[in-house]
């Protein structure tokens, strides 16, 4: 194998596949048509509780201290809509 050939084939094509990645991933207009939410504003939709076993179903709490996590969650009260906090910690 040639200087050129070791040279192509352990430089070039990784570096090609990187900046195929990298046009891909920064291409413009990509997930700017989404709107997204923010800290404060409104929420419209109907609150949803993920609950990995519902009630009867699996094999957990079988008579080794009862079923105690087999209660199904209910949303409480809807919070006040606050126009600080976030992610960043500004409060």
């Amino acid at each position: 194998m040639t200087v050129v050939e070791t040279l192509l084939v352990y430089v070039g094509i990784p570096l090609a596949i990187v900046l195929v990645m990298a046009l891909l991933t920064m291409r413009p207009g990509k997930g700017q048509k989404k709107l997204r939410y923010k800290p404060g504003q409104s929420w419209d939709h109907e609150p949803v509780w993920y609950e990995p076993h519902p009630g009867g179903a699996g094999a957990h709490g079988g008579g080794h201290g009862g079923g105690h996590g087999a209660h199904a969650l209910t949303a409480g009260a809807p919070a006040s809509a606050r126009p600080y906090g976030g992610a960043r910690g500004t409060w």
